[in-house]
């Protein structure tokens, strides 16, 4: 479980998915087939695109070569490997959704134990 003392919500939660993501069995490997980039890379670029607030996935796919997104990618995102829009969104569809229940109940419990400071109202 990450930790909270010096860092953000944002970036714990980030971390938090990470970790959990790394649990999500791989569907290509049930069918034989490998990649080069990991399940990870493609659940935490999807969060990233999300996070982001970008217009759409297309949108993404234009400037996912740039060496500025690419940094941002990993640095903030612990993305490897950018997949193109297309493979994200087909690679993504083969998980099933019992493997991620984990990583929301994971969620959902950071945020109850997280305490929170209660701002008066005049």
């Amino acid at each position: 479980m990450p930790s909270s003392h010096n860092s953000s919500v944002t970036a714990d939660l980030i971390d938090l998915v990470f970790e959990k993501v790394q649990e999500i069995p791989d569907p290509r490997s049930q069918k034989g087939r490998s990649s080069n980039i990991s399940i990870s890379d493609f659940f935490m670029y999807a969060l990233g695109v999300f996070h982001n607030k970008n217009s759409s996935l297309l949108a993404c796919d234009d400037k996912r070569e740039q060496p500025t997104i690419k940094e941002n990618a990993k640095r903030l995102y612990h993305v490897e490997r950018i997949p193109c829009d297309t493979y994200l969104r087909s690679i993504i569809d083969l998980v099933q959704i019992k493997h991620l229940r984990p990583l929301f109940l994971a969620c959902f419990a950071y945020c109850q134990r997280r305490e929170t400071k209660k701002v008066p109202i005049f």
